[in-house]
């Protein structure tokens, strides 16, 4: 029997989006008043600055200009990498009080670091199964 207290979430867990994670829980956060506009408005500069520092390092510092889709492709890249971290918070209410709190560059780079793990765990694992394959005629 489990006896541990659950905190309650005024964000519904269930209505965020696994692959756009960061998104919708702006959106909900947005809707629930767990954020203001003043919020969004910081966090949409922070995001247009970071997407700016990393088309220049796209760039290797040469242009600022890019095509629209790649930068798309970027923004969409920085904010499922945010997601992957915000993910971490059990409570999505404790993911919003990091947004708050957190500037888009640390919760990026702290999102670095996770898929970091995650690569260097499924290295691991493919390595062991590597060594653990059985010796066939079979080519796969």
């Amino acid at each position: 029997m489990n006896n541990s207290l659950e905190k309650i979430s005024i964000i519904e867990k269930e209505k965020l989006s696994g692959e756009f994670y960061f998104q919708s829980l702006l959106e909900q956060g947005y809707s629930k008043s767990l954020l203001i506009d003043g919020d969004i408005e910081r966090l949409q500069y922070e995001c247009l600055s970071f997407l700016a520092h990393k088309v220049e390092r796209f760039n290797a510092g040469d242009s600022s200009s890019i095509r629209v889709d790649k930068a798309q492709d970027i923004m969409a890249s920085n904010m499922f990498t945010i997601g992957l971290w915000l993910k971490t918070y059990q409570n999505p209410d404790d993911a919003i009080t990091a947004v708050q709190n957190e500037q888009i560059a640390e919760l990026y780079q702290k999102g670095r670091k996770r898929i970091a793990a995650m690569v260097a765990t499924t290295n691991t694992i493919h390595s062991k199964i590597l060594q653990r394959l059985v010796d066939t005629k079979n080519v796969f």
